[in-house]
């Protein structure tokens, strides 16, 4: 199984079921724990995924509201859309702030 394929699973495993425990991943794909903890930092540059210390509630974990194949504004596209409220109509910088809330993913580090 190359990097990508496991990285894939992973995401496949987040998105089923939110939350992954390190250990479980390193037995799941007979890999070590540096490994693992690389392939999530790899991950968290491109999906909204984040890890916990500790023994409970700990592991690995994607923000609730990811839905894969939603798509997502950058950084660029958010500040131009903040810039634009100011100007816009009361009902237009409604659905300014609601299309920033959408579509803005709030990435965590690793």
């Amino acid at each position: 199984m190359t990097a990508k394929e496991r990285r894939q699973e992973i995401i496949d495993m987040l998105v089923e079921n939110g939350h992954v425990y390190v250990a479980d991943l390193m037995d799941a794909f007979s890999v070590s724990r540096r490994t693992i903890l690389f392939d999530i930092q790899e991950l968290s540059l491109a999906y909204p995924i984040y890890t916990v210390v500790g023994r409970i509630g700990g592991g690995v974990y994607i923000d609730k509201d990811y839905k894969p194949g939603n798509r997502y504004i950058t950084d660029e596209e958010k500040k131009v859309l903040t810039e634009l409220i100011p100007k816009a109509s009361d009902s237009q910088q409604k659905v300014l702030h609601a299309l920033i809330k959408k579509f803005s993913v709030k990435r965590r580090a690793v």
